[in-house]
């Protein structure tokens, strides 16, 4: 049995605080619209708060729902350059309020939210606060991230003291060849005029070692520097359609 089959057959025996254990999570039919999201563009409400102009909508359906509920939208908003209240932990928690999820939609969404954190550390979170529903993968894992992911990126180095990382969702897996892919995340906080890609790569298989691990690592590179990831992923999720680079 691999890791991800017992993962997905311990969600039937999940309960937590004595609540009965719930459904696992499905996401598909993902699409993004404004691919390249909208250029940034501040705005600002009458009563003097930052708001962001919306620069892309990721539309996804929860087969699990009943029909009349299975599709969700969800926005990117302009940031103001980071200045504003959008940051990239506060997507994820209304992320997790569209996927039913109990328990985000009261977190603070101005950094560092005290149970998400900064962006490399909401993936381990939102996993310990599903209730089971979704599983953390460290970097290094024999299958790309499925598609609904949520993906962080580590603090980059030294040349950026107190960095946060940041954190996206996968809505594409594109593989390039057969040791090489590409992970599109939707996010915010973003002033590229791309949405964010994730580079992943594994070793070449080797007859002579057959037994050798082949895992996937992601890097992001951001400004010519380099930087791990992490994320998680609905248990019972599918693993993702590969387009083409």
């Amino acid at each position: 049995m691999t890791r991800r089959e017992l993962l997905a057959s311990s969600v039937a025996v999940v309960s937590v605080q004595g609540r009965q254990p719930l459904p696992p999570i499905r996401i598909e039919d993902v699409t993004v619209s404004h691919d390249p999201p909208r250029p940034q563009r501040s705005a600002r409400a009458s009563d003097g708060t930052s708001y962001g102009q919306p620069r892309g909508t990721m539309s996804f359906r929860l087969p699990n729902l009943p029909e009349s509920q299975q599709w969700k939208g969800l926005e990117a908003y302009d940031n103001r350059g980071g200045q504003g209240q959008f940051q990239c932990p506060e997507l994820i928690i209304r992320y997790a309020s569209k996927l039913g999820f109990i328990g985000f939609s009261e977190l603070p969404t101005s950094p560092p939210s005290p149970k998400l954190g900064d962006g490399y550390q909401v993936a381990r979170h939102f996993a310990s606060r599903s209730d089971g529903r979704f599983s953390q993968v460290r970097n290094a894992f024999a299958s790309l991230p499925r598609i609904g992911s949520v993906i962080s990126v580590l603090p980059w180095s030294n040349a950026y003291p107190g960095s946060s990382g940041h954190v996206g969702i996968v809505f594409k897996v594109t593989s390039c060849s057969t040791n090489r892919a590409n992970v599109s995340i939707f996010d915010q906080n973003n002033e590229l005029s791309t949405w964010k890609s994730i580079e992943f790569s594994r070793p070449p298989y080797d007859a002579g070692r057959p037994t050798l691990a082949r895992n996937w690592t992601g890097v992001f590179t951001n400004r010519g520097l380099a930087s791990a990831v992490e994320w998680t992923e609905p248990v019972r999720g599918r693993d993702p359609p590969l387009g083409r680079c």
